[in-house]
């Protein structure tokens, strides 16, 4: 419980630091307005340019509202624990065996049985059951931005890519562990990405909404997977 507060007051801290830079942009665009001679025009420019700010802020208020919540803290965890048990079922994998799952993502009899054989069907319904209760909030409200940008500011994956870092690194290395790392948190965004397709192609629940987070999952640990073995032929040089 106190790791998850930590992490929740952590992303809280980056959600006011975001919310913060949004509003000084808004705020300096104060000073470059379009002058007008008609000064009912120039009442009007900033009327619209307040009134413009006034609706940021209560868009970041609303983020920030839902960051907060439980639901949304449970939805955080429970999508996390499912990319990472399928992370850890992709990395037990062959070379032979991670093609043959490449070339069946479209057999659904396939990936029915790689959901039982890697034992994620739990954390994949408790992902989805987690969504489902995101409608007690404003979640479905924010548009696809605003998601996007809620989740990417959760700090798991960001403080995970650091944890791979080894102490006392050389120049090269570190150099080579930030290429690494910038990957890593490249084939999370492009998690985030895939899904909210997901979410937004099929009904929370149905068993093609289940079958495209899975494929969402495979996308991420290959790219996760590719970083590291880039890591390791950049310091092999």
């Amino acid at each position: 419980m106190d790791m998850r507060k930590k992490r929740t007051n952590l992303c809280f801290f980056t959600l006011i630091v975001a919310a913060f830079s949004v509003l000084l942009v808004h705020g300096c665009s104060f000073s470059e307005y379009d002058l007008v001679e008609d000064s009912s025009g120039m009442v009007l420019e900033e009327a619209n340019s307040t009134r413009a700010l006034s609706e940021q802020n209560c868009r970041n208020d609303l983020v920030i509202s839902i960051s907060e919540s439980e639901e949304y803290l449970d939805y955080l965890m429970s999508l996390h624990m499912f990319f990472d048990k399928f992370d850890s079922y992709y990395s037990s994998l062959n070379d032979k065996e991670k093609i043959q799952l490449e070339e069946n993502l479209n057999n659904d009899d396939y990936i029915e049985d790689i959901i039982d054989e890697s034992c994620i069907r739990n954390e994949l319904e408790q992902m989805i059951n987690a969504q489902n209760q995101l409608k007690n909030t404003a979640y479905f409200h924010l548009n696809k931005l605003e998601r996007s940008m809620l989740i990417s500011l959760d700090c798991t994956y960001i403080y995970k890519t650091v944890l791979l870092k080894t102490r006392g690194e050389g120049d090269d290395a570190r150099k080579c562990a930030e290429i690494r790392d910038k990957a890593i948190q490249a084939a999370s965004d492009l998690a985030i990405e895939e899904k909210e397709a997901c979410d937004d192609a099929y009904e929370s629940g149905t068993t093609a909404h289940a079958y495209c987070y899975f494929k969402a999952a495979k996308k991420f640990s290959k790219a996760k997977e590719e970083a590291k073995e880039e890591y390791e032929s950049c310091i092999g040089k």
